[in-house]
């Protein structure tokens, strides 16, 4: 089994996809505005089915909390606010108790993916130092060769010039009459 992390937005679109797709509650659960998925990676679930048209992603990831706002903002009395407040609450504590049953059932899965994700995330560490340890060694060995190769430049230079003065004795000691030397 493996799981994923979803955002607030993704959990909408995924719960009316996993309701769309019959899919069963115990493969998907809320937890902290995420949804974890629980899927199989040998399932095969054959060829992808296309979403119905017309519905359309909301932009807004808070929507519900609009919704409250407006709810309470439209409300013309205390009593209508303080059972709106009364809905919510309850709605919130039916929530939390889902939460927690869901956090107890699936305890053990959401321990593997947590130390799961801190190896990765340490493994991601280290590799990003060795990473910046690479580039600087290689910044290094740059300039170390632009030196050198200024360095060979000037031995090259000086080789040259060295040629030139054998060549120039040479050729005063095979016909020194041609330069007067005598």
């Amino acid at each position: 089994m493996t799981a994923i992390f979803v955002s607030m937005y993704e959990c909408v679109q995924m719960c009316t996809n996993l309701t769309f797709l019959n899919a069963p509650k115990e493969s998907y659960f809320c937890l902290n505005n995420y949804i974890l998925l629980k899927f199989d990676i040998t399932m095969n679930t054959g060829a992808p089915i296309k979403p119905p048209r017309g519905i359309k992603p909301t932009k807004e990831t808070s929507g519900l909390l609009i919704s409250v706002i407006r709810a309470l903002s439209a409300s013309e009395t205390n009593e209508q606010r303080e059972i709106e407040k009364a809905k919510l609450e309850k709605e919130y504590k039916r929530s939390d108790q889902r939460l927690d049953e869901l956090v107890s059932l699936h305890e053990q899965d959401l321990t593997e993916v947590m130390q799961i994700f801190s190896t990765l995330s340490e493994r991601v560490t280290a590799s990003r130092e060795k990473i910046h340890a690479v580039k600087e060694n290689l910044n290094a060995c740059k300039q170390l060769l632009n030196c050198k190769r200024e360095e060979l430049l000037n031995l090259w230079l000086e080789g040259m010039e060295h040629k030139h003065v054998l060549q120039l004795l040479e050729e005063a000691s095979t016909s020194p009459e041609k330069y007067n030397l005598e």
